[in-house]
């Protein structure tokens, strides 16, 4: 359980980053994966970037670009 905490704040985290680094650019603006993470201070992202997916928060390309869903970016704002 304690896992599962920790995955849920890192991928609202990712969210959140991915809001800010596109926040001037047109809504569905893709971003590098590794940019969201960097942003962050963190090395590994694979597991929020899934888990945000999974429940409709992102769309991964290629596993190498993020942007948010219309759900993501309701809930970063």
């Amino acid at each position: 359980m304690p896992n599962d905490k920790l995955a849920d704040r890192k991928a609202r985290r990712l969210l959140f980053a991915a809001q800010k680094a596109t926040k001037y650019k047109r809504p569905g603006s893709w971003i590098a994966t590794y940019d969201v993470a960097d942003s962050l201070g963190l090395n590994d992202v694979d597991d929020a970037v899934k888990l945000a997916a999974a429940r409709g928060w992102l769309e991964v390309e290629g596993g190498h670009s993020v942007r948010l869903t219309e759900a993501g970016r309701q809930l970063v704002n």
